[in-house]
Order: C-alpha cells, then sequence, then structure tokens
C-alpha cells in the first residue's frame, strides 16, 4: 500500500536532498543580493585597513528600523563611544570607494557596543553641500528618506546635490558622505528650507557595518 521499504526509504532520500538543495538555493540568492555590499565593503576595507574594525549588529532597541542598535564589539576591541559607524558605498569616480556614515557609538560595554544612528532624530548631524558648501543638519528620517533643514534659508542646495559631514561640533570628522538630495522643500513664508536625503546606506536591513577607530573619547 505504501510502496517497497527501498521506494520509501528512496523517497526519504529525494526529500532530504530536496531540503537541502532549497538551502543553498536560499544562500546563494543571499550572496547574489548582496553581492554589490560584499564588494564595496571589501574594497573599503583594503583602502582603509588601518583604522577599520569590521562588526556585525546584533540587537536593535524595539524598532523595525535602525535607530539604535547594537553591535558585537566592545572595550576589548578598542572601541570607545564617540567612534564613527560606516559602511563602504562607490564614490562618483569609478573604483572609488567611500565612507558613508551609519551613526555614532554612544555606549560601549565590554564585547558590544550601541550606536545612535543618523535616523535618530537626536543625532542632529552637521552637514556641508558639496557644491555649494552651504551649510545644514540632518534631524531624523521620513518615508525612508533622511530628513534635515539649512542652516539659512537662502541657501543654496538643489536635488541631486551631495551631503558630507561638516566636522562641526567635533562629534563626527569632515567629508564622511551622507546622501543625495531627492527634494528640497521651503516653508510658506520662506523662513525655512527643507531637505529629503537619499543615503547609500538601508537602515532597515543593517547586518554589517565599519567602526572608524581613533574617534572616541579616550579611556586615559
Amino acid at each position: 500500500m505504501f510502496g517497497s521499504k527501498a521506494i520509501r526509504e528512496e523517497n526519504e532520500k529525494l526529500k532530504i536532498e530536496n531540503a537541502e538543495l532549497k538551502e543553498k538555493n536560499i544562500s546563494m540568492e543571499n550572496i547574489i543580493a548582496n553581492e554589490e555590499f560584499l564588494k564595496n565593503k571589501y574594497n573599503l576595507y583594503l583602502k582603509n585597513k588601518e583604522n577599520l574594525l569590521s562588526a556585525n549588529v546584533i540587537a536593535l532597541d524595539n524598532n523595525s528600523l535602525f535607530v539604535r542598535f547594537n553591535i558585537n564589539k566592545g572595550s576589548k576591541d578598542g572601541v570607545k563611544v564617540g567612534d564613527i559607524i560606516v559602511q563602504g558605498t562607490v564614490g562618483d569616480k569609478e573604483n572609488t570607494y567611500i565612507k558613508a556614515v551609519v551613526g555614532k557609538v554612544v555606549e560601549v560595554g565590554y564585547n558590544w557596543s550601541k550606536v545612535s544612528s543618523l535616523v535618530d532624530s537626536a543625532s542632529n548631524v552637521s552637514f556641508n553641500v558639496v557644491r555649494t558648501q552651504s551649510y545644514g543638519a540632518i534631524n531624523g528620517q521620513e518615508n525612508n528618506l533622511l530628513s534635515g533643514f539649512m542652516y539659512k534659508s537662502d541657501a543654496d542646495v538643489v536635488v541631486g546635490d551631495k551631503l558630507v559631514t561638516s566636522g562641526r561640533g567635533g562629534v563626527f570628522p569632515r567629508n564622511l558622505y551622507i546622501g543625495e538630495v531627492t527634494e528640497v522643500k521651503s516653508s510658506e513664508n520662506n523662513l525655512e528650507k527643507k531637505v529629503s536625503v537619499k543615503s547609500p546606506v538601508d537602515f532597515t536591513t543593517l547586518f554589517r557595518v565599519f567602526v572608524l577607530k581613533g574617534n572616541g573619547e579616550s579611556n586615559e
């Protein structure tokens, strides 16, 4: 009724092989999906390996978006409060890999650290418009884009402009890449100019980052 013992054993064997193939296929799809990220990560590391520490994201603060999250590197690895978290991305010139800002370390344990990302409204990351050197600040996230404002209502900023950290306040070093302006809006009375910015960092699926060493507070 259920076939011979040999047939049943063969069916079980095929089920196992099919499950293994499915697992390999999922693994391959994951590799393909992250191919560009892994390439950027590797090339950034080659160019900056003397001051970059690779880390994995291990937890996030009760939120589907990576506003604040933990990484698996801490004081034993030399991480300090204030160290900057980055990812690799391709610059304007071919084969140029640059540091894209993810956030900064705000708390350090022995083998973990907590990171406040750019989408954290408490970050207020000061930026420069590369084209005009106008100043502004990132102050949160809206519709999967970074949101910010210009310090001057008449600042020269347009869609397509690139933004980098200004270094003002000493929190972030200068010239780390933030993203590209996708929208510019002025208030009805023209007293405020807001910008939406597309970051190369996907703040919904972070899993590997770099700690940019040498920017944090000294333990001495």
